[in-house]
């Protein structure tokens, strides 16, 4: 967050950490037992937070390579971890999803899981909370997104998709999400109204994922077409 630094996760079940500037290795971090699937940086810029195929949330300490905390077994996810999110503002606060079709909520402050959160009937592909609301949210195959009350865990509402939902994202300072679906279109959401507010169509095939500009009024989608566009969201 506070650099320019590269975090990625390999098949070798390792995550890799470089400086984007000029190239350089910063830090191998290794002790998963499957693929690394998801990871992330805190907003702090202190924590690195990687989910793998083996089922486990490991966190660490990006200077030193060492894995300060472990999530793994019961009470945390039955299955591999898919997707993860740090809380804007909130210390050690993550949001975890997986293909046993569930979320989680755990502290890295006190190493604890919080809650399930459990509503889907198929993989969870991405998680998401907001930073100005009680209020997180969760897509998956089953061609939903669920908006969550963080204060009692409950579903919110339910953002129905034609397909598969491949990512979301909170715009600050509102209640409202980008999506992404596989159905090749990314649609702008209002979480307290639960409707759809906007679609913007021009890919053949499913949106894979889609970075925001920092107006929040862009989003560049990439898809499986293989493309890449542009849109300018206007309610």
């Amino acid at each position: 967050p506070k650099g320019n630094v590269v975090l990625a996760g390999s098949e070798d079940f390792t995550a890799w950490m470089w400086n984007a500037g000029d190239g350089t290795l910063m830090q191998v971090f290794s002790g998963h037992s499957n693929s690394v699937l998801c990871g992330g940086f805190s907003p702090d810029g202190k924590t690195v937070a990687t989910g793998s195929f083996d089922g486990s949330l490991r966190l660490w300490q990006p200077r030193s390579g060492e894995c300060s905390t472990l999530f793994m077994g019961h009470p945390y996810h039955d299955g591999p971890v898919t997707c993860l999110d740090f809380h804007p503002s909130t210390p050690g606060l993550i949001m975890t999803g997986s293909e046993d079709n569930t979320a989680r909520l755990v502290s890295g402050v006190n190493g604890k899981v919080l809650g399930t959160l459990a509503s889907h009937t198929e993989t969870v592909e991405c998680v998401g909370m907001s930073g100005d609301f009680p209020f997180a949210a969760s897509g998956s195959l089953d061609n939903k997104l669920v908006v969550w009350d963080l204060n009692t865990l409950q579903p919110r509402c339910t953002l129905q998709h034609p397909k598969a939902v491949s990512q979301m994202r909170w715009i600050p300072s509102t209640a409202c999400v980008y999506s992404s679906c596989i159905d090749g279109a990314v649609r702008l959401w209002d979480t307290r109204a639960a409707s759809c507010q906007s679609v913007m169509w021009g890919h053949s095939k499913g949106v894979l994922d889609f970075a925001i500009s920092p107006d929040m009024k862009t989003v560049v989608s990439a898809s499986d077409d293989h493309t890449a566009r542009v849109f300018r969201m206007v309610p």
